[in-house]
């Protein structure tokens, strides 16, 4: 019996947020020029751009103009 293919899950939606300081709240010295990739909605990788590597293909890229960036804190 041949196999029944199921609706087809869509891309996957990467953003990379780039060209901002990370302050990790880990007592480490701020990052410059860091890179966050983001799959779907989850940090996928996070760092300086040398530590991150290449932007995956399709993804979406977002200068943030040498903001500062702090994960976890979220204000709204």
């Amino acid at each position: 019996v041949p196999a029944v293919p199921g609706p087809a899950r869509p891309a996957a939606k990467v953003l990379v947020f780039r060209n901002f300081t990370l302050h990790a709240g880990t007592g480490d010295k701020p990052v410059a020029d860091a890179v966050l990739v983001v799959r779907d909605g989850k940090v996928e990788a996070v760092g300086a751009k040398t530590d991150v590597g290449a932007v995956p293909d399709g993804a979406e890229e977002i200068d943030l103009r040498g903001a500062v960036v702090i994960p976890g804190l979220v204000d709204t």
